[in-house]
This record gives C-alpha cells, structure tokens and sequence, in this order.
C-alpha cells in the first residue's frame, strides 16, 4: 500500500463563496454545502487549482447543522479498490472542509476520516463507495440521506450505537427479529437469492448463518446491517435508518449473539 499525498498542492483559500475569516483561520466556508457547484469541473473557476474531484466537511456531531460542530484538523481518505493506493484530501477554506484534485481512474473505494497525525478515525464500510458518491456533503446532510447516517464524523458512530435501545432486555430471533424481516424483507428475499426469508423462524434463521450475514466479533460488519441501512449495494435500496428501532432490533439480536431464540 502507497499513499499518494497532494503536498504539491496548497490549500486555496478564496475571497468568494461566502468565506469569513478569523485571525488567520477561515471558519465558515460553505461547509455542509455541495463542494462542486463551485469546484467541480464544469464550474466557471478559471483557475484549475481551484477545481476539485471530491470536497467534504467533518463534523463532531452526527445531526449538527451546516454551521455547527466543525471538526478542526480532520479530513478525508480515499483507499481505492483496485489499487490500494490513498489518496488524502488536503484543508482549506473552512474549519472541517477538506478537499482533493484527483486526475486518476477512481472506481471503487473505502472512505476514512483522517486527524492531523493521519490517524483513521472513522472509516466506512470497506470499497463501499464509488465515483458517483464523491460529492460527500450531498448524502451526509443533517439527518443524512441515501444510506448515510447523518454527517461525517471524526469519530466511528457505527462503534457507539448502543447495545438497547428501549426494547426487550433479551431480544428474541423468532419474536423480535423475524417478523421485522418477514414485513420488511420477504417482498424481494424469497426464492433465488442469497438471503431467504422463508415462511418458517427456522428456516430462515438457518439462512442467514449458512449465508453469514451476521458477524457477532465484529456486529457492525454484519451484512444484514450493512445492506439494509444502505452502506452496501442492495437492489432494494435503504431500508432503514441505523436510528429506526427496527434496525437496532436487529443490531441487539447480533449483540446479544445471534441467536435461534
């Protein structure tokens, strides 16, 4: 694994596009807001250094509005698919943006948060992004949209989920669990296809274990998790919210082991 740097490039730092400036530091810069309307290729910047591939705002806080919750120092790193090469985004213009200029072939990747050592901090799902999904505020709003929990954090949300969310002590496969799969999943997963939801607990239960769409070492990496909340390809698109109970059913059962109860 190499890591391509952009060291040659210096961070821009731009009168328009509503900048405002404190001491030194550039605080606000549209952070939150889409980077390419005004960076991207087709923008009227006649500067090409001032054109990105990809520009993003960090966060401390999943839900923080667009002028909140700044994470100073933070940015972003690509880790491609094909090639393991890491690209990392450079800072500039308001605290928590970071941005990057990229010529090469970009298919897919793993999206980290990086801290001011070049530390990961957060980290999506592995190759779980591609070259349509560069425009990280888009989905990372807010509340967050197409699968994405909320903001780009420069901490791991998935890891600080909580093991109850105000349901059952003990969560039950066949009476918590199943139903929601039945209701929510059946309309796609029956016959031909590698998650089954059957007509019997049992049978399905078994799926889901010879499948291995549940990882109770690493829960978060459980692929009835990352397929229904959107962070892998899933022809039936978001299904929930990590928020929505019905996702942290499921989450606890796997906590909890996993088991045909």
């Amino acid at each position: 694994m190499y890591r391509f740097t952009l060291g040659l490039l210096t961070a821009i730092f731009l009168v328009g596009c509503g900048s405002e400036n404190s001491g030194d530091a550039t605080v606000y810069h549209n952070q939150g807001e889409s980077c390419l309307v005004c960076h991207g290729d087709s923008s009227t910047l006649l500067d090409l250094k001032q054109k990105f591939t990809s520009g993003a705002t960090v966060y401390t806080s999943l839900n923080a509005s667009n002028l909140e919750s700044f994470a100073n120092g933070y940015a972003i790193r690509l880790v491609l698919e094909t090639t393991n090469e890491e690209v990392d985004y450079i800072t500039g213009n308001g605290i928590g943006n970071s941005h990057v200029r990229y010529t090469d072939t970009i298919n897919n990747y793993t999206a980290q948060v990086i801290d001011e050592n070049y530390n990961v901090v957060n980290s999506s799902t592995p190759n779980s992004h591609g070259f349509s999904r560069l425009e990280c505020n888009s989905c990372h709003t807010e509340n967050g949209i197409n699968g994405a929990p909320g903001r780009i954090t420069s901490y791991d949300y998935y890891s600080t989920l909580p093991v109850d969310s105000n349901i059952s002590e003990t969560v039950s496969f066949a009476r918590d669990v199943y139903p929601i799969l039945y209701t929510s999943c059946r309309s796609c997963h029956t016959n031909n296809r590698p998650f089954k939801v059957s007509n019997t607990v049992s049978a399905t239960y078994d799926n889901i274990i010879i499948n291995n769409f549940i990882n109770t070492t690493d829960v978060n990496a459980s692929l009835l998790l990352l397929k229904s909340n959107g962070q892998l390809d899933h022809g039936g698109g978001l299904i929930f919210i990590t928020q929505d109970v019905r996702y942290q059913t499921m989450r606890n059962w796997i906590v909890q082991g996993g088991l045909n109860n």
